[in-house]
């Protein structure tokens, strides 16, 4: 899924975003949902019939997920919440919101809640406009709001895993993204250097030549995350039956082969002594 998000986020920021966004996305946190939850959540979630949101993010607590201040507090069969979440995808049209709140005050036990769009003491606050003229941002506010116990996704006290593994799963997606897109860019910059032309010469002409830097950079970079990758393996990396084994020796070979790190620094050097710093170390 991440190389095919990669791929798609490389032919079209549109299309990528249409197909593969947030805002199309259904949490893999769905995955935990039990008994009734699956036909009432999970199953319409798979069909597209719902839309679901992610509820993590509040108005003093970013990153940090341990110390998200809304509170739920358990009264017989039902769990009673107050909070506020903000910053959250798909808030405006979301037909039921993942949400996490404080259970245990003490240990810092953290629940996860599936809560109906229009239960009693949920509403949406204010939508947030983005750079881009987008309105999928929206801010959630509960206010003695009653939920079933039944609507606890996973256990109690521990919705803390659940949220690390979505958000962990989203950092994924968003990296395959960057990468697409990184790759699009220099697609664009290359396809222009080589139509544009500037006093006479077409500017890919005028290239500083920094490939030795990064063949360089990027084969000296490469040996030490092989390196580090086998010591993690310990003696089964070593072995012929572990790919890490077959990537030491191939990322070894990569200081040698198209120019030795050491003849790409002496020719950098002297090019430093004969031409000044390339352009893109002033910048």
């Amino acid at each position: 899924m991440t190389l095919l998000r990669e791929e798609i986020r490389r032919s079209g920021y549109e299309l990528a975003d249409a197909i593969f966004g947030e805002a199309g996305a259904m949490s893999h946190i769905l995955l935990a949902c039990e008994g009734e939850q699956k036909e009432k959540y999970l199953c319409p979630a798979l069909r597209a019939e719902k839309l679901s949101c992610f509820a993590l993010t509040e108005p003093n607590v970013g990153s940090d997920a341990r110390s998200i201040e809304t509170r739920a507090v358990q009264d017989g069969d039902v769990f009673i919440l107050n909070g506020r979440k903000h910053f959250i995808s798909n808030a405006p049209y979301a037909d039921f919101v993942i949400v996490f709140a404080v259970t245990d005050k003490v240990n810092r036990g953290i629940t996860c809640f599936l809560v109906d769009k229009g239960t009693p003491g949920f509403s949406l606050g204010g939508i947030h406009k983005n750079m881009g003229g987008g309105d999928r941002l929206g801010e959630l506010i509960f206010e003695d709001c009653r939920v079933p116990a039944g609507n606890v996704l996973g256990k109690v006290d521990e919705g803390l895993l659940l949220a690390l593994k979505r958000v962990g799963e989203g950092r994924l997606r968003l990296a395959a993204f960057f990468i697409g897109m990184a790759d699009k860019c220099l697609q664009l910059a290359l396809d222009y250097a080589k139509q544009r032309v500037q006093f006479g010469k077409l500017i890919a002409q005028y290239q500083i030549r920094e490939s030795g830097m990064v063949k360089l950079h990027s084969s000296e970079m490469l040996c030490r995350a092989a390196d580090k990758a086998l010591q993690i393996h310990g003696g089964m990396g070593y072995m012929k039956e572990c790919p890490i084994e077959g990537i030491y020796r191939k990322a070894r070979a990569s200081r040698i082969g198209e120019g030795t790190s050491e003849i790409q620094r002496l020719q950098l050097a002297r090019r430093l002594l004969n031409d000044g710093p390339p352009n893109s170390f002033l910048e």
